[in-house]
């Protein structure tokens, strides 16, 4: 972890229960991470996101469906 210069697996650990943070490769922090932005896909102002709209409705739902 670069932000407190350390490489010990027990400070990282709690760095990341006593900030709030899950590990990185956890399943479902991706898949929550993942939902995050395709909701603000759906809630942007963004022309070019607004092209792409249909793509991320249906990966939601089959992101949602795998539950």
């Amino acid at each position: 972890m670069k932000f407190f210069k350390t490489n010990s697996k027990e400070i990282i650990n709690n760095c990341q229960l006593y900030f709030g943070l899950q590990p990185i490769f956890n399943p479902d922090a991706i898949k929550k991470r993942n939902i995050n932005f395709l909701n603000k896909i759906f809630t942007t102002c963004n022309a070019l996101c607004k092209l792409v709209v249909s793509t991320a409705l249906s990966e939601m739902i089959t992101m949602c469906s795998a539950t």
